[in-house]
């Protein structure tokens, strides 16, 4: 009978022989590797620092704080190339592992081993993309990689970080707005409707994107175009080919609000837009009249069809509504003398406005973009009196008696300084009329565009 046979058995020198063997391969490649890392670091160029710290470093430190102005201009456009690297950063399985331990830690003992902390892939990434906006033109050495993460990241969400920080940086670059107006085509929503904000963002710069975002809020594939109608408004008179889109977006109660901020924004070009706006004349919203009404004033004459409506809104209505029906009428006859009468009233009026605020738009003290400030009507009554000393003056006509009282309001509006700087700078506007209070313009000049 035969019996199984049992395995050889190894000799206990040549087992420990192998072990020790299997232990030198691990030193030898263990020593290998650390050399290698040493020797790829020594080789790298070094990076730039500040205060000891590179741009990763700082990216990491502030995690989506306040950017200090101080960094900035330390590391100045170079640090541009560096951002795209935080930007595109990847989390290992190591690192994931390490930041769902950290969570568990409490309190207390996180504070203690603080310098242990995980890397904040999300906020580095987000410090990253404010920096670049910062930078803005003179972050251009950034465009290539930026195109790059936005077509080709695996990450929905590192794309879109890559197409905000695209946007402002690569403002007047040909191909980052052709990847911007590629990218309305790509099968994710998320990344559409984040490449027509984007390219809204780019202002001016974009009006050849505007056949394809007037295509795009035609054809939303989930029937929400908010982003496309934005960012034809940002996009500004420019995007006048765009407003037979806005108008017919107009007629959904959803999209009131963006389309009417859409064709404010769009202004001079948004004559195709007349017929839809007079409804709004009477509009139960305030927001909504208001907005009809200070489109109409960029309009001139164009805005005639709605003369009828207008000259109802300048009798009935008070306060704002009241001041740029009076504007849009002047703008529309081309005489500045038809709104003088009303726009003194409302001036000489004063106090609190019961008939909502005006936004008045004006160039960012910061940024190249424009800043909105609500005003009430007689601060908007100044402002457009204020552009009046502008245009060269007719010593044929005068202003009534009622200028003289309103320079004492003006000044003390300027002098108020408990007032919103807003309300201070439009108000005081009206004091030019103190070395201009016996001419006004000359009849078929507009000067309240």
């Amino acid at each position: 009978m035969e019996t199984e046979s049992s395995p050889p058995q190894i000799p206990a020198q040549a087992a420990q022989a192998q072990k020790a063997r299997r232990l030198l391969l691990r030193v030898v490649f263990l020593f290998l590797l650390i050399n290698g890392v040493i020797l790829y670091r020594v080789l790298q160029e070094p990076k730039p620092t500040y205060n000891g710290l590179t741009v990763a470093g700082w990216c990491k430190r502030i995690n989506l704080g306040p950017l200090e102005p101080q960094v900035v201009n330390a590391f100045g456009p170079g640090a541009a190339s560096l951002l795209v690297e935080v930007v595109d950063a990847k989390r290992s399985l190591l690192k994931r592992g390490w930041s769902a331990i950290w969570r568990r830690i409490p309190d207390a003992l996180r504070k203690k081993i603080s310098s242990l902390q995980p890397y904040d892939v999300v906020g580095a990434r987000g410090t990253a993309v404010q920096w670049l906006i910062e930078l803005g033109a003179d972050g251009r050495e950034a465009i290539p990689g930026l195109m790059h993460i936005a077509q080709h990241a695996n990450d929905v969400y590192v794309r879109c970080s890559a197409m905000s920080a695209l946007s402002f940086v690569g403002a007047d670059s040909p191909e980052a707005l052709k990847v911007l107006v590629n990218l309305l085509n790509d099968p994710d929503v998320v990344i559409t409707d984040n490449a027509a904000l984007r390219l809204g963002q780019m202002g001016p710069a974009a009006k050849n994107a505007v056949p394809a975002l007037a295509r795009y809020l035609e054809s939303h594939p989930q029937g929400k175009p908010f982003n496309p109608i934005t960012a034809l408004g940002y996009i500004g008179p420019t995007a006048s080919e765009g407003v037979p889109a806005i108008v017919r977006a107009l007629k959904d109660p959803e999209f009131h609000a963006n389309s009417l901020y859409a064709l404010n924004r769009i202004g001079a070009g948004a004559g195709a837009a007349v017929p839809s706006l007079v409804p709004f004349l009477e509009h139960e919203d305030p927001r909504f009249r208001v907005l009809a009404l200070d489109t109409l004033r960029q309009l001139g004459p164009l805005a005639r069809p709605a003369l009828t409506d207008l000259l109802n809104v300048r009798k009935t209505r008070i306060g704002v509504e009241r001041v740029l029906a009076a504007v849009v009428i002047a703008n529309i006859e081309r005489d500045s003398r038809l709104a003088l009468p009303i726009l003194l009233e409302e001036f000489d009026r004063g106090g609190s406005d019961a008939g909502g605020s005006w936004q008045l738009q004006v160039p960012s003290f910061t940024r190249s973009e424009v800043a909105s400030y609500g005003i009430l009507s007689p601060d908007a009554a100044a402002w457009f009196l204020g552009w009046i000393p502008r245009i060269v003056a007719s010593p044929r006509a005068r202003f009534g008696g009622s200028t003289k009282t309103s320079i004492p309001y003006g000044q003390s509006l300027r002098t108020c300084f408990n007032r919103e700087r807003t309300s201070r700078t439009s108000s005081t506007s009206i004091l030019r009329c103190k070395s201009w209070l016996k001419s006004v313009l000359p009849p078929n000049q507009s000067c309240l565009r």
